[in-house]
């Protein structure tokens, strides 16, 4: 994958979670009726790690142990409602 791809994808997923996050926003107005001010706004992260054994045919790769981690960063908006 080309960097030009990988800025292309970035980009996409942050356009969607934008999208996602505002159809949210909407959403929750729309339940209560009447549009309450967002009083509150958070930031959330969360850290993952998971480790594994890869099973390979050549022997040198065969057992061996690999890790994965991971972060996640979101924005949370609330209302007094």
């Amino acid at each position: 994958m080309t960097l030009r791809e990988r800025i292309r994808e970035q980009w996409i997923r942050t356009i969607m979670m934008g999208l996602l996050a505002a159809s949210g926003i909407y959403s929750c107005s729309l339940k209560v009726k009447t549009f309450s001010p967002i009083k509150f706004v958070g930031l959330e992260r969360s850290v993952a790690n998971r480790a594994f054994k890869k099973k390979w045919n050549e022997k040198d790769v065969n057992g061996m142990r690999t890790s994965h981690e991971g972060e996640s960063l979101g924005l949370v908006f609330g209302s007094a409602f």
